[in-house]
């Protein structure tokens, strides 16, 4: 279920940018999903349990991640197989800086 919800993107025509949460992680045993609406695009984030960064979602080829500083950064053409290995790492810190920081051109989708 969670990896159906992290896979949504929605196109919209509007521009908002906009965070909204779904959900208090008690209904269905799994976390709240983020919605995040960066340039008419919708991209569903999970929580995650890491010191260094809070939430993750994945859209075609596209990650996106947020960092506790609230900065949301999204990663292009990122293999499914680096996103998965990221989800499944014990130290998300560790897996993103050896695995995705420097390798995948990223731009910042949040001000």
């Amino acid at each position: 279920m969670t990896h159906l919800l992290l896979l949504l993107l929605i196109q919209f025509s509007v521009q908002p940018r906009d965070t909204h949460y779904e959900g208090n992680g008690a209904d269905f045993g799994e976390p709240a999903v983020i919605f995040a609406s960066y340039e008419g695009e919708i991209v569903a984030r999970q929580p995650v349990v890491s010191k260094a960064m809070v939430s993750v979602g994945y859209a075609g080829t596209n990650l996106d991640i947020e960092f506790p500083s609230g900065a949301v950064y999204r990663y292009y053409k990122v293999p499914y197989r680096v996103f998965e290995g990221l989800m499944r790492a014990p130290s998300k810190g560790r897996y993103f800086n050896a695995n995705i920081r420097g390798h995948y051109k990223a731009w910042r989708v949040n001000l």
